[in-house]
């Protein structure tokens, strides 16, 4: 219930922001009378009224432990892990006044060279509910959502349609199903780790490499822009990015495992 008030709120918000962004631009520098602390008042309420969207840490991670509102992720940074136990482990609370964990990153780009790094990142209930409104308008007409989105995936990467059989019918039944389970399972993302690590490994032996995920991503983004139109807005296509980032973060995480086991 709080949620869609405070979603009705920021869109109500978002015309009040673009408007104050316009007033103090136009007000800088400006030779008038009273004009610089009118600049200041609308640059002020910009910043109070527009979205932030979420940012990405800079550094991969894994998520070591999940619950409802937080998961604990550990930073993976460029170290290997045969030296991570001689390295001392710290824990990063980020705040939980709305603040995400991301906003910790230059302080995790340090603390990775010399430790073992662990970071609370609570997650945005927000982009869940934006994420399945999107996602339950999409599936009223899964079929050619799924038929949209490998014409596009084959438009942008031609050379991934010898990977997929001629007739793509179970191909979008799986997709289908695997969107549909990743929405129902947002707020467990560790009880979906085991299943996407598998998929990785599944999708090495099909001939994937790291570079296809960033296509794949960009035909869904494409996608769900293209049958949302206006509704697809930039705080969901941040949601439904940083969705995909942790999605394939797991899936690479499992197709290295396979490779350092091959």
């Amino acid at each position: 219930m709080l949620y869609p008030l405070y979603e009705l709120q920021r869109r109500w918000a978002e015309p009040v922001a673009d408007m104050a962004g316009a007033m103090a631009g136009w007000l800088r520098g400006s030779p008038l009378p009273g004009a610089r602390f009118a600049q200041a008042g609308w640059s002020l309420l910009h910043r109070i009224t527009k979205r932030y969207p979420r940012p990405e840490l800079a550094q991969p991670v894994e998520v070591v432990a999940s619950r409802p509102f937080c998961r604990l992720v550990r930073v993976l940074g460029e170290r290997s892990t045969t030296d991570s136990a001689a390295r001392p482990r710290v824990l990063l609370c980020a705040p939980l006044s709305g603040h995400h964990a991301s906003l910790l990153r230059d302080t995790i780009d340090t603390l990775v060279a010399d430790h073992d790094v662990y970071v609370t990142d609570w997650l945005d209930a927000r982009e869940i509910a934006r994420i399945r409104q999107g996602f339950s308008a999409v599936a009223a007409d899964a079929n050619r959502f799924t038929a949209s989105f490998y014409a596009r995936l084959f438009d942008l990467a031609p050379t991934l349609r010898p990977l997929f059989p001629d007739d793509l019918s179970n191909q979008r039944d799986k997709l289908k199903h695997m969107l549909a389970m990743l929405v129902a399972g947002l707020d467990r993302p560790v009880a979906l780790k085991p299943t996407l690590a598998m998929l990785g490994d599944r999708h090495r032996s099909y001939g994937v490499v790291k570079t296809d995920f960033i296509v794949v991503g960009q035909a869904l983004i494409d996608t769900l822009a293209a049958h949302l139109g206006e509704q697809f807005g930039p705080a969901d296509r941040s949601a439904w990015t940083a969705l995909y980032g942790r999605i394939t973060a797991i899936m690479t995480m499992g197709t290295a495992h396979a490779v350092a086991a091959a």
